[in-house]
């Protein structure tokens, strides 16, 4: 079982054992020297609770009967004189009996904290993946308010031919910039999509009837990590301007602040065969 990870020492197994065995080696001696004076059986408990903490059940007992097994040395050499001959060894079976029952329930208390740990654990991880999934569900839903105020306008030229592209990279640059052109339009709008042929050159255009940009966010829209949202990355732009830069074209932004914004990505019109 893994220990609770509020309470751990980052030392191998067998150095515990062997430093609470040496502790109880030390209280014997120390035992020995002082007699009668002072009670010490109470401190035998340092090294079985240390081990039955760290290492586990079966280490606790093997300390409470070493503890014990040096007590009773201790009492035998520092010549204590008893009643009935049959004293120490009942002295020394109460005590072991002592030990064993703070081992037990020291190790009981453990299994139910790492249990109840794991639970609390499970359950926290269940409620942040609900929290979240409650979240994707609000932003759905406002997505699709704002989507349903939004007017979508096309204008496909139908003389361009198919283009060498990576339909997969460019649609995600599209879809981009629609996300964008949407999230600027939080009380509706226009949004338009186009295509159309200049020269050697095919332009495709998003257009949004949004608050618009000032000139200076113009010019660092598509800076990476750059961004006028509250939770945006700065990494859309960024991308798109990435993909059409691969596939040997350019991206523009034409933006009047409070009228909307207009991305134009331009692209070699190099037709498949």
């Amino acid at each position: 079982m893994n220990k609770p990870r509020w309470f751990s020492l980052p030392l191998p197994k067998p150095v515990i054992v062997l430093f609470s065995l040496a502790l109880t080696m030390f209280m014997g001696f120390l035992d020995y020297f002082t007699g009668r004076d002072f009670a010490l059986s109470a401190f035998y408990l340092i090294p079985i609770c240390c081990g039955t903490w760290l290492v586990g059940r079966n280490t606790g007992i093997m300390l409470a009967t070493a503890s014990t097994v040096a007590w009773f040395i201790a009492d035998f050499l520092s010549g204590n004189i008893y009643r009935h001959s049959v004293t120490p060894y009942w002295n020394g079976l109460m005590l072991w009996v002592l030990y064993l029952v703070v081992v037990l329930s020291l190790s009981a208390f453990q299994t139910a904290h790492y249990h109840l740990e794991e639970t609390v654990q499970r359950r926290t991880e269940a409620l942040l993946k609900e929290i979240a999934a409650r979240q994707r569900l609000e932003a759905a839903k406002l997505q699709a308010e704002r989507l349903a105020n939004v007017r979508l306008s096309t204008h496909f030229d139908p003389t361009l031919a198919v283009i060498n592209v990576d339909s997969e990279q460019l649609w995600q640059a599209v879809l981009n910039l629609i996300r964008n052109s949407c999230e600027a339009m939080l009380a509706g709008g226009e949004l338009t999509i186009g295509t159309w042929r200049d020269g050697d050159q095919v332009l495709l255009r998003v257009g949004d009837s949004g608050k618009g940009l000032t000139p200076e966010q113009v010019q660092r829209v598509f800076t990476p990590f750059y961004t006028t949202k509250k939770e945006g990355t700065g990494l859309g732009l960024a991308l798109v301007q990435q993909i059409v830069t691969e596939h040997g074209g350019h991206v523009e932004c034409e933006s009047v602040s409070g009228k909307g914004t207009t991305f134009t990505i331009f692209l070699p019109l190099t037709e498949t065969s």
